[in-house]
Order: structure tokens, then sequence, then C-alpha cells
């Protein structure tokens, strides 16, 4: 094990025991990862380049494990690629879902993805990303973190086999857009219009209210009759927001078809957050970008100017009445 550090600014180790680096003189990645809502991390020691770490320090680093991930029958592939991502993301593994699906929501409220690599196995970066390797047990595959060029890994919660099967890159949606913004940027809102549509672009319908039913979304719309364009009950597809002021911004009118037309509030700012609607508690999703099915009912026109400006998806946590005239207000 070499006792000097190369190739990165900073190491730090946080309290877990886990090594964590930082890039290009920029904050090192767990104080960068703060901007995760709700992470704050602790227990940080920082290394600095050409300091010298004895070999019994770097072999406590190897041997530490968070306690949950100490006994191997609870190793599963969805299980390591979580703790995986929770170690790059910096967020506690008990905050990333298991399930595909809501593993996907969550990232998406912290403007990540994962991206699949090709030929993992002869990939190198700079910098930690995931591959997936054998089970000794014959199992099935087990999320690892990788590290540098050539790429090493830096933890392996499952003691896995050395073969590379897959690999993804934790990355930002887009890196104007990230980390999301603060709470503090979001502002009072207050609805101005309504918007059902009863079908996969059928025509849309200004209402006055709306009833939100918890889960689903507004009564009378699409998606609560599982009648949309895409999946209805899935993370953030219950409701939709736009702002006026984006709106405003064209020479024309456009079908924007969301549901709830709000003015006053940076929407993007919502994103992994509660809030309410009047007395309608939601949970913001991931932005509501526009796609090339927008751009069509449009005529052409829309997709470039509303990306990252086209609104908000959301869940309904509780239900109750949404009425033109109420007021937005973040938690």
């Amino acid at each position: 094990m070499p006792t000097s550090v190369e190739r990165v600014d900073t190491v730090c180790v946080a309290a877990d025991g886990l090594p964590r680096t930082s890039f290009n003189g920029v904050t090192s990645t767990i104080e960068r990862r703060a901007a995760i809502p709700g992470h704050t991390p602790r227990g940080l020691l920082r290394v600095s380049v050409g300091m010298r770490a004895s070999r019994d320090h770097w072999s406590d680093l190897e041997d530490a494990r968070p306690h949950a991930m100490t006994q191997r029958a609870r190793h599963t592939e969805r299980s390591t690629l979580a703790a995986c991502v929770a170690h790059i993301a910096g967020a506690p593994a008990s905050d990333v879902p298991l399930d595909d699906v809501e593993q996907r929501a969550w990232l998406a409220e912290h403007g990540l993805g994962l991206v699949p690599v090709k030929d993992a196995a002869g990939f190198s970066w700079a910098g930690p990303w995931i591959a997936r390797r054998p089970a000794h047990d014959g199992s099935g595959p087990r999320a690892v973190v990788m590290f540098g060029v050539p790429s090493g890994p830096i933890w392996d919660p499952a003691n896995t086999a050395e073969e590379i099967v897959d690999g993804f890159v934790l990355a930002p949606l887009d890196f104007s857009v990230w980390p999301p913004a603060r709470l503090a940027d979001v502002g009072v809102g207050l609805v101005e219009a309504l918007v059902l549509a009863p079908a996969a672009e059928a025509p849309v319908i200004f209402v006055d209210e709306a009833v939100a039913i918890a889960g689903h979304g507004l009564d009378g719309d699409r998606y609560a009759d599982g009648n949309g364009t895409f999946g209805s009950g899935r993370p953030g597809s219950a409701l939709t927001l736009v702002d006026t002021a984006v709106l405003d911004s064209f020479d024309r009118e456009i079908d924007h078809r969301r549901n709830v037309v709000v003015r006053g509030t940076d929407l993007n700012a919502l994103v992994g957050r509660e809030f309410t609607i009047g007395a309608v508690r939601c949970r913001g999703r991931r932005l509501c970008e526009p796609c090339a099915h927008l751009d069509r009912l449009n005529d052409g026109g829309v997709l470039r100017p509303l990306v990252h400006r086209a609104g908000l998806r959301a869940d309904i946590l509780e239900g109750g009445t949404i009425r033109v005239g109420d007021r937005l207000r973040a938690d």
C-alpha cells in the first residue's frame, strides 16, 4: 500500500473510516456533498498532498466498514449499489433507496444520475466511480467504488472478485445547475391557474379549483386516472408546476400541460423539499424538463427555451383542494 497520496489535492477521511477526495483545488468532495439537503458531514479529517500516512493507518481504513455492512449475508446487488452511491454522494446509506425507480427519483432530487460506462473493464477515471464485480460465492454481481488512472477499488463492501462486469459514473444531470439551489431562494408563490387534461394529448381544461388526491394526482387529470402519455404512480408523476414568468417569456401561447401555474416561486429550488399549496402538502421530486413530445405538441420551438425552466414534478403527500389564489410556501 503506498504511503503518499498522488493525483488528488486532498484526501478526506470521514467518521465512517472511508477515504474521500477532492479535485482541482476545489473544496473536498465531502464538503461539496454538504449541498445535498439534510446531509451534514461529520468527523472530517483532511490529509494534504505530500503528507505521509502510515501503513497501519491505511490498513485501518481498508478494514473499516459501516456496522450495517459487516455481515456478508446482508450484501446484495441492490444494497451494495445503494451503499456505493451513498459513499460517493456523501449521504447516509440508509437514505438511498434500494428500489430502482425510487433510487432514480432520489438521484434526480439531488441533481444526479448514474451514467453507464462502456467497456468498464478498461475504464479509468481520476475520481470515484462504481463497478459491479462478481461475488465470490457466485450469487451475482456486487458494487464497489473504484478510483484512479488506472482504477482500483477503494471500497469493496462485499469483498468481490477481480473481474469487472459493468460500471457507472455518478454525475450531475447538468453542471450548470448543480448543486441545487438552496431553500432561501424559493420565495412565496401565488397560484394563477389550474390545468387538467382528461387524457394524453387531450385539450386542457382550466379550472378554479381541483381536488388533490394523495399519491395519485388531481381528480379529473390524466395522471390521476392513469391515462397520461407517461406512466402514473411513479415518483413525481402526481403533480406538475410551471412558473408564469417562464410562460410570459414566449411571444405566443404554448401548451405547457402543467397542472399548476404559479408566480413568485423558484420552482427549481423545491426539488427534494416539501411545500404546501393551500392546505395540500407536496414534495418536489425533480425538474419537469421539456421533451420532444412537448415540442411536437407545440409545433416546435419550445424544447431549447424550456431547458431547466419547464417546471417541477412533485408528489402529493397530503390531499385536499387547491384553488386559484392559493399560496405556495416551502417548509
